[in-house]
């Protein structure tokens, strides 16, 4: 059977056990097309190292891909799809986890003020969306994903109230926000509608300068712009989040 076939399937059986899925759908999709168009059993245990060693050092990424295969694996074992499994016998070592940085309120303050400097003719909205995103992100300890994926109708500006949807454990919950948050988000609002951006209520309320809702490698790559331009300097050795 086609290995692209079992992968569809496995994934059909996780989604009917009512589970999410997403990051190891993505991560099985991905696998499947390295591997090509092949039959299950033709799949090479080289090919599996090369899709999991990917192109730079060992990370987290590495053992949360190795753990996806395992069980799809296991999945296919049990069913007798395969007879064995082409994985590695060794496991390379596990790299430093990252450490968190915390930012003094001076380095805050000049974090917000160096948005300014992504302002561009070009992208009229992008700095207001960073000062905005990182303000929201400091005021009410939202995770990054919960704020990029907030709508305009989860942010209720009159009762100064945020709407996560399918937060941690898949829960929805209420944030209450305080007056300065709720007038930023006011202000940030009335320059969105300034310009053609998608107005209905399901639109993304981050957006950038098409309409479409600012995605998380966008703003992972704006912010060591946004650190360098603030002067925030860390050990070069160090892996840091963020």
């Amino acid at each position: 059977m086609k290995l692209s076939q079992l992968v569809s399937e496995y994934i059909a059986f996780k989604h009917a056990l009512g589970v999410r899925f997403q990051t190891e759908a993505r991560i099985l999709k991905a696998f499947s097309r390295a591997m090509g168009d092949v039959e299950s059993i033709e799949v090479e245990p080289s090919a599996v190292h090369a899709f999991l060693a990917g192109k730079g050092v060992v990370t987290g990424f590495w053992y949360e891909k190795f753990g996806v295969l395992a069980r799809f694996y296991r999945f296919l074992m049990i069913r007798n799809y395969v007879d064995s499994i082409p994985l590695l016998k060794t496991m390379p070592k596990r790299p430093e986890p990252m450490k968190p940085y915390i930012y003094t309120l001076e380095e805050l303050r000049r974090l917000l003020a160096a948005t300014d400097r992504l302002q561009s003719p070009w992208s009229p909205l992008r700095a207001h969306t960073i000062h905005t995103l990182i303000l929201t992100l400091y005021s009410t300890g939202l995770r990054i994903g919960e704020a990029l994926s907030l709508t305009l109708a989860d942010v209720n500006l009159l009762e100064s109230l945020i709407m996560v949807r399918s937060g941690k454990f898949f829960k929805t919950r209420l944030v209450p926000i305080g007056p300065q948050l709720t007038e930023t988000l006011r202000s940030y609002v009335q320059r969105r509608r300034k310009l053609p951006c998608p107005q209905g209520e399901d639109s993304a309320f981050f957006a950038t300068r098409s309409g479409n809702a600012l995605t998380y490698d966008q703003a992972r790559k704006v912010f060591p712009i946004l650190r360098k331009l603030a002067g925030i300097y860390r050990e070069k050795e160090a892996r840091y989040q963020p």
